[in-house]
């Protein structure tokens, strides 16, 4: 160790960063070297050994720079020759820096904590406004804060802490108390005992055993030391009367008020104001005559105050001394009395005589520290922190309060660190990304309208161009060339290693080719619909510029709704962290030492084994899509089927060994939070194991039992299939008389009420929204420049951010061209101007509170619905009209989600913005180009493609465009007053739009008076009203398997097996995604485009889960081919 006088003459010694800290057990066995350095460079060095150190010990403060033992004495040393002139070399070396001495008699050590886990922690965490409600009042510690302050007890008395500490002072709040009496205190209080408890049972709701004050040190009360003061009830004691009979052994003797008259509701205090306390805290702490203190306070309190100290220390000792405290974590430091405000050197009481010289202060030490006024009383010289929580966080201990990510997943991988230097504008990023985003689009638009679609996400890329970019890293040219034009700026084609940076671009032009995971851009449905259902015509200039526009026009307003939903902590978007954990897999080297199979490893694996897999469900085995032995048990019995049929029944037991099963509809159930699966899992079996045995067998509503079970077909009255042709007319509208000679659209039961579901699922989010995160929204928008700011935002500081101007370039540019297309082209399209203008207004109001949404439950709620009700109603009897209206209201707002989805990932990842925004833009247009090309040569030259008078060996079916154009058919052609109307035979299902609004009023009333049930603000009703709105196509074994999944990962294995969740399941994810894609193109490629098929019991198309009779109808009298008639 080097010691050098500096003019504070400040004891400053250290103990490696992050080592366990170990107290009253002296120095180890290994030496400790004094070297003192002249300016003539001559070296003074002796050996001392624990030999010359007493027994009891200082800890150490810390800088991670010097490795000497974790506790160190100076004043009890005995100085042999040739150090017994050190005073003379210490007047000579004042100027040299580095370490300092300071006498121990003038110092203090103090265990600074900050309160565990409290319920006030866990409801900021969803929604920081709620500290502002008075159900948090004096707010008491969580059943995860208990077990940290057992954890921290458990801690203190391993290590000795709590047999030298000689005063414990707390503030008088209830978290706090219950913090240090559990930390500090006894045993647990036996009845009979003849002293108070420090605290009695279950002492403010914590059902917690009463603890006992005997062999513990004196607690007392001081309200210098509390939370920031005001405004936030949380922040308001209660009475001390109230308090003594809740902690009878706290000492509350210096707190001369009963009630609070220090917090007020109106005006939170200051940062200045809480520092000018806070060294009157340290004032006062000087008055006592114990020299080791434990102190149990607050985060905020903390952190303004010892931000102020060590900025005359090496940054690492100013950021040991001033992050932010954690909860319940313990921090160790020494303060120092520069002042000569110290205690007498009589009062020390270490044994033995104390050595004269050093430790005494000598006229030259009283010269060099006159009188200093309060603010310069003390000094703190050093930190040492240690966690007291299980599992410590070293990661995410940062310098300032907002830099700390209050989403757990995303601390736990999200790395918090930015390389600014990596190139990202390179050669093999455009020429990787390009071409990724035409093979993509082109594959995905190819297989859309095959029988068995097939859509190749941006996952497969991501792992197939990582060895494309390294070999091109490995074989291009290193030469610079320069840029003509550009000055001194230099390019080459290969600037050094393929870097994360340019991966992450490279599957963000794969992701605008998958567009955003839907396979196509969603208006070439549009096209495919008009060319090929409804035999019209449409020009080739309108069908491109009609994809263009809805893909990119939420772009414009997205871009402006950054600040709100992409740079705040709390929107984390769930779906971005198996990307990240997945880029950090193949990217970061692991850990030295590590014992654990590799993140690389173990993707290779768990790849290998998805894509061997996935032959059996996908085409040697196909039964094993769904398990339903429910009929298997019953083969001949309708019930049986339509209750155990995982496809066409209600999956009673049904499951699936197929991922694409598992994650086809609602995405990877690896990647959701677990109240999100909670929120599906009770609306799910809600409407399918209640709502439907009950409308089906219990009462027969809408005439259930003339229809399938489930079903998303149309039907006449008497359950045959609808003919949709013979109603519409020449000129594209529909025919009222042949209509009538028709009948009514009927629908099955199940698909009725799921439209009911959707309607209450579209006003319950803004209802949600508005309850629960209106407050915050309303203080972004009106502080939104001085908002607080994560790590990771103000790491994306260091770029430069997108003009505003932009994104209202980009958006006049869409709506100009949209306008132009609607007024130029109108035939074509059916839709006014003001039609358009209407469903943008729309999809803009929408994306707010669906980002939201989306960013923290990973569920979408989508517009589609809504904006096809309020078409139909406004222009009955146009399709064309109603599908460009949805896809300009509903599309637009989804792609402006998932821009911001893909800018979250780009936040965390720490892409220039601009670069990502290009990106973004440009593989939207060619990925749109390409999709419409592709469908335009496919529609052109295939015959009969989509039509059911093909071949029954034709693959060219078309499924989802069948689906799309019975939509239009519903909404458009015969209108909603048709179908939920007085005309048609679905009005009540108008009544849970009151439902949608009525129902989050309820879950939030129930959490204004039952606030300390902290499950009922986990209630999301949008995702529970809209937890089947992928039903159908989407069916019950679809759902039945995700949910299974995800429970097991996000809930058992993510709080049991934490550190495995942390490590390996987004990339366990990400590698099922990756073995299913390359597996099905294989299959594809090799089988499908010959029409080869294995036909056999466990393969069979038609009867793939052997449930035939789950479609029959039961009514008396139906008549359907297949099926008995009852």
């Amino acid at each position: 160790m080097s010691v050098t006088v500096t003019d504070n003459l400040t004891v400053q010694c250290a103990s490696r960063r992050g080592r366990s800290v170990r107290y009253g057990s002296g120095l180890s066995s290994d030496s400790l070297s004094l070297s003192l350095s002249r300016k003539n460079k001559e070296n003074i060095s002796a050996d001392w050994n624990d030999s010359f150190l007493d027994q009891r010990s200082v800890p150490i403060i810390g800088a991670p720079i010097l490795p000497v033992p974790s506790v160190f004495e100076l004043h009890r040393c005995v100085l042999p020759s040739p150090f017994s002139h050190l005073p003379a070399l210490f007047r000579y070396m004042e100027s040299a820096g580095g370490l300092s001495l300071y006498p121990l008699h003038r110092c203090k050590t103090i265990h600074l904590v900050r309160h565990a886990q409290a319920v006030h922690n866990v409801a900021m965490e969803k929604d920081r406004s709620l500290l502002q409600s008075y159900d948090y009042f004096d707010a008491r510690l969580s059943d995860l804060g208990w077990q940290q302050v057992d954890n921290l007890g458990k801690h203190v008395r391993s290590c000795g802490i709590s047999k030298t500490i000689e005063l414990v002072i707390v503030s008088p709040l209830l978290r706090t108390m219950q913090t240090a009496v559990g930390a500090f205190g006894g045993d647990e209080y036996k009845d009979g005992t003849n002293v108070p408890p420090l605290m009695v049972a279950n002492a403010g709701g914590s059902n917690h055993p009463a603890i006992s004050s005997l062999n513990c040190p004196p607690f007392l009360a001081v309200e210098l030391c509390r939370e920031r003061l005001g405004v936030n009830p949380c922040d308001k004691r209660r009475s001390i009367s109230e308090y003594r009979s809740l902690f009878p052994a706290i000492d509350f003797s210096v707190i001369e008020h009963d009630d609070d008259i220090l917090w007020t509701p109106d005006t939170r205090e200051s940062n200045d104001q809480i520092v000018e306390r806070g060294l009157k805290f340290l004032d006062w702490l000087w008055t006592r005559k114990e020299t080791e203190i434990a102190i149990v306070t607050h985060s905020a309190f903390l952190f303004e105050l010892l931000k102020c100290f060590g900025n005359d220390c090496h940054p690492s000792i100013k950021s040991e001394i001033s992050k932010f405290f954690t909860n319940c974590e313990l921090r160790s430091m020494v303060i120092v009395d520069k002042s000569m405000k110290g205690s007498d050197p009589s009062r020390t009481n270490y044994p033995g005589k104390i050595p004269q010289g050093l430790d005494l202060p000598s006229d030259a030490a009283t010269e060099k520290h006159p009188e200093k006024g309060a603010t310069d009383s003390v000094i703190i010289a050093g930190a040492m922190g240690t966690e007291a929580t299980e599992t410590p966080n070293t990661v995410d201990q940062l310098l300032e309060n907002d830099e700390i990510s209050p989403i757990e997943e995303v601390r736990l991988t999200v790395s918090t660190t930015d390389d600014v230097s990596q190139p990202v504008w390179t050669f093999r990023m455009w020429s990787l990304g390009l071409l990724s985003c035409c093979a993509m689009s082109f594959v995905n638009q190819f297989f859309s309208y095959r029988k068995e679609p097939l859509v190749i996400t941006q996952i497969t890329v991501l792992v197939a161009s990582l060895p494309i970019g390294r070999f091109m890293a490995s074989v291009l040219p290193t030469r610079k060339f320069r840029i003509p034009g550009f000055g001194s700026k230099e390019f080459s084609f290969n600037p050094g290693p393929f870097n994360m940076k340019e991966h992450v671009l490279i599957s963000i032009f794969a992701n605008a080719g998958s567009a955003f995971g839907s396979g196509s851009a969603y208006a070439v449905g549009i096209v495919t619909i008009i060319k090929v259902f409804y035999w019209r015509s449409i020009s080739f200039f309108a069908s491109w510029l009609l994809v263009i526009t809805t893909q990119v026009l939420g772009y414009g307003w997205a871009g402006l709704l950054r600040k709100y939903v992409v740079e705040p902590a709390h929107m984390w978007w769930p779906n971005t962290l198996v990307q990240i954990s997945l880029f950090r897999t193949l990217h970061e080297a692991e850990e030295e030492g590590e014992k654990r199979m590799t993140r690389v490893k173990f993707f290779i694996i768990a790849l290998a084994g998805s894509f061997t897999w996935y032959m059996f469900p996908g085409y040697i085995f196909q039964t094993l899509q769904s398990i339903s032995w429910v009929c298997w048990a019953f083969p001949h019995s309708v019930t049986a089927h339509q209750i155990g049929s995982g496809f066409s029944g209600l999956g009673f037991g049904a499951f699936s060994l197929d991922w694409s099963t598992v994650a086809s509809f609602l995405g990877s159930p690896l990647i959701s939070p677990f109240f999100a699966i909670v929120n599906i899992f009770v609306g799910y079996v809600a409407l399918i194991y209640v709502v439907m045995p009950i409308a089906y067998w219990g009462f027969n509503v809408f005439n259930a039992k003339t229809f399938p079970i489930f079903s998303a077909d149309l039907f006449t009255s008497d359950g045959q299939v609808y003919n949709i042709t013979s109603i519409v007319n020449d000129r594209f509208e529909l025919n009222q008389q042949a209509y009538g000679q028709v009948g009514r659209v009927s629908l099955s039961s199940f698909f009725a009420i799921t439209y009911g579901f959707g309607f209450a699922a579209i006003v319950a989010t803004l209802t949600h929204v508005a309850l629960f995160h209106g407050r915050e929204i309303v203080q972004k928008f009106r502080a939104s420049s001085k908002g607080r700011e994560d790590i990771h935002t103000r790491l994306m500081r260091s770029y430069r951010d997108i003009p505003a101007w932009w994104f209202h370039i980009l958006l006049f540019v869409a709506i100009a061209a949209s306008l132009a297309l609607c007024i130029f082209l109108k035939k074509e399209v059916q839709l006014p101007w003001w039609g358009l203008l209407f469903a943008a207004a729309l999809a803009f109001i929408f994306t707010l509170p669906i980002s939201i949404i989306t960013a923290t439950t990973n569920q979408t709620p989508g517009l589609n619905i809504i904006t096809e009700y309020l078409m139909g109603i406004i222009l009955p009897g146009r399709p064309i009209a109603n599908v460009c209206f949805k896809t300009y209201g509903y599309i637009s707002m989804a792609q402006a989600v998932s821009f911001l989805s893909d800018f979250k990932l780009g936040h965390y990842m720490k892409i220039p913005p601009r670069s990502m925004f290009l990106v973004q833009l440009i593989g939207t247009i060619i990925a749109g180009t390409v999709n419409i090309s592709i469908a335009w040569w496919l529609l052109s030259t295939v015959d009969n493609i989509c039509h059911q008078s093909a071949s029954s060996n034709s693959p060219w079916t078309c499924p989802s465009d069948r689906v799309f154009f019975d939509a239009s058919v519903i909404w458009g052609l015969v209108g909603p007053k048709r179908i939920f109307g007085f005309q048609g035979n679905y009005p009540t299902l108008n009544w849970f739009f009151l439902g949608g609004f009525l129902g989050p009023v309820l879950v939030y009333v129930l959490h204004r008076f039952f606030p300390n049930q902290t499950w009922i603000p986990l209630i999301n009703l949008p995702v529970l009203f809209g937890a089947t709105a992928y039903m159908p196509p989407a069916t019950p074994v679809n759902y039945n398997s995700w949910l299974l999944v995800g429970t097991i990962f996000n809930y058992f294995v993510f709080r049991y097996r934490k550190r495995w969740w942390q490590r390996y399941n987004y990339i366990l994810s990400a590698a099922l995604d990756a073995g299913v894609a390359f597996m099905a193109v294989l299959i594809h490629f090799t089988l499908g485009v010959r029409n080869v098929h294995m036909n056999w019991w466990g393969s069979n198309p038609v009867d793939t889960d052997h449930c035939l009779l789950a479609s029959c109808p039961t009514a008396k009298g139906v008549v359907v081919d297949g099926c008995p008639v009852f």
